[in-house]
């Protein structure tokens, strides 16, 4: 649920400008709330969390790609040598 309200915060950000600040640092506070319940949680993977737990590593890899760019940022993707 941590993560769903983080992407939402994020979104919300993105469609409110002017509270902009204020729903960027409420997605980061819900983020990080969400991976200590994570961390905890796969301490003692079952059949029970799996699933909860799959999803929400899916949601982190959004939630870390979606978060607005500083003129500074930059993503940098490393290729094999092969390809190369």
């Amino acid at each position: 649920m941590r993560g769903v309200l983080a992407l939402s915060a994020l979104h919300i950000s993105y469609h409110r400008p002017q509270k902009r600040d204020l729903y960027l640092s409420r997605a980061m506070a819900h983020h990080n709330a969400g991976l200590i319940e994570a961390t905890n949680a796969i301490r003692n993977v079952s059949n029970e969390n799996c699933t909860a737990l799959f999803l929400f590593t899916s949601i982190c890899c959004i939630f870390n790609l979606a978060p607005p760019r500083q003129p500074g940022d930059f993503l940098v993707i490393l290729l094999p040598n092969d390809i190369i």
